[in-house]
């Protein structure tokens, strides 16, 4: 198999990891066995939720696992650990190593699921259910948040730069496409990354909605949160610090029976380059 067409299919599974955690950390906090602690209730947690998690998923795991799973595995998920699952700051590699897979199977396990696959499968399973039953603007906005996060991704996947990654979501050579591109090379000549260890960067996606959506043209509203700390890989330190929270308006055409993206007027400067 071509190199190129390798790397793309690992950036891939990549997205779908992060897609993954940001479903495992949603039936966490909805799970009836987390949300029948009223502690757990509140959308904004304490250091102490994730301590109170950690003992509920810890008890419970006692008495469900066998003694060999026990052995095996453990029945205990650090707090700060639970953190980053819960924020969607649980950065996951391709293929994700067997220390990382026991920490997943030990939450699905909590969760009523057999296994990490298993979770795997019934989300997949779910996806597409949900594809199939959605309307039309539902179909735009998750459209618009599988750019979002794969645009992330991309930087977080630097100095790799992939644009068959790009051009899947993008059309090519339109001007999101472009800026984007321009930050990818940027920083990559620069040895700027966000994949340093404990590196806080995120992206969040706080409002969404369709504005118009006619039979090829839509025009979609976002607020988002980015947080990207650019990490120079020659001084071995932070050199950029790039916080914000702006409104987006995303601009898609219909090509080959595809929608994809156009353009992304923004009221911020392109993402930590300027």
């Amino acid at each position: 198999m071509p190199q190129k067409k390798l790397e793309s299919q690992n950036i891939l599974s990549q997205y779908n990891l992060i897609i993954y955690i940001i479903l495992l950390s949603n039936s966490l906090k909805n799970s009836k066995k987390v949300t029948k602690n009223m502690t757990l209730r509140s959308k904004n947690w304490s250091k102490s939720c994730y301590q109170t998690l950690s003992t509920i998923i810890e008890e419970d795991l006692e008495n469900k696992l066998t003694l060999e799973q026990k052995r095996s595995m453990g029945t205990s998920i650090s707090a700060r650990t639970l953190q980053k699952i819960i924020e969607n700051n649980y950065k996951l590699s391709y293929p994700i190593d067997p220390r990382t897979l026991n920490t997943l199977n030990k939450v699905v396990i909590f969760l009523e699921y057999h296994c990490w696959n298993d979770f795997v499968h019934k989300m997949d399973q779910e996806i597409e259910e949900k594809a199939n039953n959605e309307n039309p603007k539902e179909k735009i906005i998750e459209i618009v948040k599988s750019a979002i996060r794969r645009e992330y991704l991309m930087y977080s996947n630097l100095p790799k730069i992939d644009e068959n990654f790009l051009s899947d979501t993008y059309i090519k050579n339109s001007s999101s496409y472009n800026m984007i591109l321009d930050v990818l090379v940027d920083k990559s000549k620069k040895k700027q990354i966000l994949s340093n260890p404990f590196n806080p960067s995120t992206c969040e996606i706080l409002e969404i909605e369709v504005k118009k959506l006619e039979k090829d043209y839509a025009q979609v509203y976002t607020k988002e949160f980015w947080l990207l700390c650019w990490w120079d890989t020659s001084k071995k330190k932070y050199v950029k610090r790039y916080k914000v929270i702006s409104d987006h308006f995303y601009v898609l055409n219909m090509i080959n029976e595809k929608w994809m993206i156009k353009a992304n007027a923004s009221t911020s400067d392109p993402l930590g380059l300027v």
